[in-house]
């Protein structure tokens, strides 16, 4: 699941942008072409593993000037990205201490929002953002509040969840979100809804009652934490649901027939590795690839594998550790720790280029 975020430090401070080269196996290699909005710094991340073979798409950094004087001042932060490179992220204060800046791929400062309180247009924290075609979407877990902004910062309208849930993601102009299901055991598998962001009202993808999940169900069983083992996607008309605490998806169409099984024992781990989808949970590209972000427990250093259709493709080393969204042929990473200079938390945006 993607981590629930808080506040940075109020004053943002320039930095150079820098580039880490991780230790872990794979090969980066560097070029630079000049843009009338910025220059990119390609980075050619190959796969390690199972399925090495496969042709993976390449990252391809994003770098302006904008970029590299904007961005979130401390971790913990959230980010969410637009199948047009448009990015939401918390954790960087303006003068307004308001909580949401978007950006577009210049790095221009389209809007922010939020201010703290609880009235129209106001935030709090802890957020989660996603990006539906025409609205930046916050969501306030803890008051279970849902605001809606244009990419110019104007407040849309809000509304009160009925229930707590949990954001996975958008889908055209839907969310797509986890809710406990009602009267059922101590340990619920999450339900996986689809709600309009006006009404969050919507219908149940998938219940987390479904007999098709009760193996993903007692491998968590099996691991002491039931609660938290099932996570999600849409993936055009079906779902794809998978254990956090193991290498292993599901392929769910909508009648409940299973389509395809992908189980750990066909991608090899590495020792000190964490179950797949602790870090980032399931996301999807522009070429309907799920991306399952992971990380190393003993490094930090995050990782996603991709899959197509159940086809296990193979493993992306990230160019650094953190949060990240993906949607079309754009990612962007919060990268911490030592990747980030000067401040706790880098913004970087990537292209995602296919190989010819």
């Amino acid at each position: 699941m993607r981590q629930l975020v808080a506040t940075g430090v109020r004053n943002a401070r320039s930095r150079q942008a820098s580039i880490h080269v991780p230790s872990r196996p794979g090969r980066i290699t560097r070029g630079v072409r000049g843009t009338l909005a910025a220059a990119f710094a390609v980075l050619t991340i190959s796969a390690s593993g199972v399925g090495a073979q496969a042709k993976l798409p390449t990252l391809q950094r994003i770098d302006s000037r904008g970029l590299d004087t904007i961005g979130p001042e401390r971790a913990p932060s959230a980010v969410a990205i637009s199948s047009s490179g448009v990015v939401a992220f918390t954790g960087a204060f303006d003068s307004r201490n308001r909580a949401v800046t978007i950006v577009d791929t210049a790095g221009r400062v389209l809007a922010r929002v939020g201010p703290p309180g609880q009235g129209p247009g106001e935030l709090g924290v802890p957020l989660q953002l996603a990006f539906t075609s025409t609205e930046v979407v916050a969501v306030e877990v803890a008051t279970r509040r849902v605001s809606r902004f244009g990419f110019d910062g104007a407040l849309h309208g809000s509304a009160t969840m009925p229930a707590p849930l949990i954001l996975v993601g958008a889908t055209g102009d839907s969310l797509d979100m986890l809710q406990w299901p009602v009267g059922n055991a101590s340990k619920p598998v999450l339900d996986f809804i689809r709600v309009s962001p006006l009404s969050l009202s919507g219908r149940v993808l998938l219940s987390g009652q479904a007999p098709v999940l009760q193996p993903l169900s007692e491998e968590g069983r099996q691991k002491g934490n039931t609660l938290a083992s099932i996570i999600y996607i849409a993936d055009g008309g079906s779902v794809v649901a998978a254990n956090v605490g193991s290498y292993r998806l599901l392929g769910i169409e909508p009648d409940g027939r299973v389509s395809f099984e992908t189980r750990g024992a066909r991608v090899s781990t590495r020792p000190g590795e964490t179950p797949l989808y602790a870090v980032g949970g399931l996301q999807r590209d522009g070429m309907q690839r799920i991306w399952a972000l992971g990380a190393d427990q003993a490094t930090g250093h995050t990782f996603a594998d991709l899959y197509l259709k159940g086809r296990y493709l193979g493993r992306l080393d990230l160019p650094c550790k953190g949060a990240a969204s993906i949607s079309g042929s754009f990612i962007a990473i919060l990268c911490t720790a030592s990747e980030a200079a000067d401040r706790d938390v880098r913004l970087s945006v990537y292209r995602i280029q296919e190989r010819r």
